[in-house]
């Protein structure tokens, strides 16, 4: 196995397709993972101009396969005997002898071929446009080959090499640091390396109290990770009148819990946080949001075991608004076949929290646990949970003045 470098200013725990696009991951050919020998260049590499406002930087250490002569096309160099037969065989045609002296030309002319193209054999590995770089790439990845390579300095095409890594659970990540570029000229600023442990990156480096990350992580770990969803494919949950808002849980959505009407399945939620008297008055009679108005009491009344509890929780208050509200029972009838997301896209917040997701590319990216546990209810009718003894003991403070 070899070790390279991959830089990048998105955070993920497992290379998959999303972080393949173009544009996300610095994928290159439109199919495989781009790696570098060199770990500052993976540094610089990790500025996006297709995404200025990531500010953060990050490179990946990586564990990849050893490169042997008949498992790659390198750019420079002449096309391996095994692979030209491989090739040859598959596509059921012989491929001209000019297509074969280097590897760009023979990559080229074959994704021209697999994508219909014609013409002279000059003119089929002179450029190949987005498909036929996809095709081929996803052809070779097939029939064996490993990587696509080129020198990282065509002064020195002996030394060190870039790659594109073609199947990409071949990869292994070992260490992801977070480092500094140079804003004048994005360049990697020597010694500002800082690892981020590999089980603990998706918490911020700085904790807020308020963070419910650490309750997913130490508590539900079926819910901890990072998940990636094709745009075209989702029903995206942003606002309350916008299609879909009735999957928000501020959307009014009136629950009755013995005998105690709340508004909103995020009401009912944010009361489930307390024991104490006065910020449940608080919360259930105020008007406007109920979770800035919780938010002002956490600190000092929440419940020790929250962190234990909270994901049962939101099952209940959704469980509850599934089964009073005849829309909502409908309207995730009618999901059924798409992915549902809380877009956090337009949030001020650089990472979606653990509730939403961000658009990437062409994907939705981010913990999504608002999205799975809908889906969840929606697939199986029902969701299971288990609340502590005293979860509704809140209900007795919550009577008419």
């Amino acid at each position: 196995m070899e070790t390279f470098y991959h830089g990048t200013s998105v955070l993920f725990k497992k290379f998959d397709i999303a972080h393949a696009l173009e544009g996300d991951g610095k994928a290159k050919f439109g199919f495989g993972v781009y790696v570098t020998e060199a770990y500052t260049s993976a540094a610089h590499y990790a500025y996006n101009k297709k995404r200025p406002e990531n500010t953060d930087y990050y490179v990946y250490t990586l564990e990849i396969p050893d490169m042997t002569d008949d498992n790659h096309l390198f750019s420079t160099r002449p096309v391996h005997s095994s692979i030209i037969e491989r090739t040859e065989k598959a596509l059921g045609e012989q491929i001209p002898e000019e297509a074969r002296t280097v590897g760009k030309f023979f990559r080229k002319y074959v994704g021209n071929r697999l994508t219909g193209k014609t013409g002279t054999v000059k003119q089929l590995t002179d450029k190949a446009d987005l498909d036929a770089e996809k095709s081929a790439a996803k052809f070779f990845s097939e029939i064996g080959l490993e990587y696509f390579a080129w020198p990282q300095a065509q002064t020195n095409p002996d030394g060190s090499t870039n790659r594109v890594v073609l199947n990409i659970d071949k990869i292994r990540i070992l260490r992801i640091d977070k480092v500094e570029l140079n804003p004048k000229n994005h360049k990697f600023v020597e010694g500002s390396e800082k690892e981020i442990p590999l089980d603990s990156f998706l918490i911020p480096t700085v904790m807020s109290f308020y963070s419910i990350a650490p309750f997913i992580q130490e508590f539900y770990p079926k819910y901890w990770r990072i998940q990636t969803y094709p745009a075209a494919e989702c029903i995206r949950i942003h606002k309350i009148d916008e299609p879909w808002g009735i999957f928000c849980n501020f959307a009014h959505t009136p629950i009755v819990v013995d005998g105690i009407a709340f508004d909103t399945s995020e009401r009912l939620f944010q009361l489930m946080k307390f024991k104490d008297e006065e910020p449940l008055k608080a919360i259930y009679y105020k008007k406007g949001n109920p979770k800035m108005t919780a938010k002002h009491w956490e600190k000092t009344h929440r419940r020790e075991d929250w962190g234990k509890m909270i994901v049962d929780a939101m099952k209940f208050c959704l469980t509850q608004k599934y089964e009073q509200s005849e829309m909502f029972r409908h309207e995730l009838e009618r999901s059924k076949g798409k992915y549902i997301v809380e877009d956090q896209t337009s949030f001020s917040k650089k990472t979606p929290d653990t509730w939403g997701v961000k658009l990437q590319g062409d994907c939705f990216v981010g913990p999504n646990l608002l999205g799975r546990l809908l889906m969840e209810l929606r697939d199986n009718g029902k969701l299971t949970y288990t609340l502590p003894a005293d979860a509704l003991h809140f209900l007795k403070y919550i009577k008419l003045p």
